[in-house]
C-alpha cells in the first residue's frame, strides 16, 4: 500500500509543478486516503495558503494535523 500511496503523492507533485492544482489536490487526497503520511502532511503544511478553495482546504487541514501531532508528541513526552 505504501508504494501505491507514494505513486499518487508523486503524481500530485507533478500535477502541481504543471500548474494543475485541482488534479494535484485529488492525487494528494487519494494518497492520504490510501495511507496517512506525516511527511506529506508536513510538506503540504509548509505551503503558503492561497489559491483555489480545495487547495486551501487541504493545506489548512494538513497544517492542523501537523500541529495536533506536535501537541500530542509534547504531551506524550511530559508523561
Amino acid at each position: 500500500m505504501e508504494n501505491i500511496s507514494k505513486y499518487y503523492e508523486y503524481k500530485g507533485i507533478l500535477a502541481a509543478a504543471l500548474g494543475r492544482n485541482e488534479l494535484s489536490v485529488k492525487m494528494f487526497n487519494y494518497s492520504l486516503k490510501i495511507k496517512e503520511s506525516s511527511s506529506l502532511r508536513r510538506r503540504l503544511a509548509d505551503l503558503s495558503i492561497g489559491g483555489e478553495s480545495s487547495v486551501e482546504r487541504l493545506i489548512r487541514e494538513s497544517k492542523s494535523k501537523v500541529l495536533l501531532n506536535k501537541a500530542k508528541d509534547f504531551v506524550d513526552q511530559g508523561k
